[in-house]
């Protein structure tokens, strides 16, 4: 199964993995600059601003598990590895789970 075709995937799959991707591609860029002493020498912070999708869309099954279970994994090994850089500072925002469903609106963050 080609995982880049997203057009092959369910509707909100398609969303997580594209969301996925471009987590692990900005973690793994960060990780080559996080290996530099110049950054920790001049006491400068990298801020990583991470958005949780808590709707009830993340209830829906991919590849076998709850949406919202897979990000909350992945989110949790990010936030592992992030663990071991002192010059990073992480925010979480959640969005989606305050309003009842239905209905939702754009405004829940």
């Amino acid at each position: 199964m080609d995982l880049f075709n997203y057009r092959i995937l369910p509707g909100g799959a398609s969303k997580i993995l594209r969301y996925l991707v471009i987590l692990v591609a900005f973690v793994t860029t960060l990780h080559g600059f996080g290996q530099t002493s110049h950054t920790q020498k001049n006491g400068v912070k990298t801020r990583i601003l991470l958005l949780l999708d808590a709707s009830q869309s993340m209830y829906g099954v991919w590849h076998g598990e709850r949406k919202y279970q897979v990000a909350r994994q992945i989110l949790g090994d990010v936030l592992d590895s992030l663990s071991q850089k002192p010059d990073v500072e992480v925010a979480l925002r959640v969005y989606g789970h305050l309003k009842p469903f239905p209905p939702q609106d754009c405004n829940d963050t």
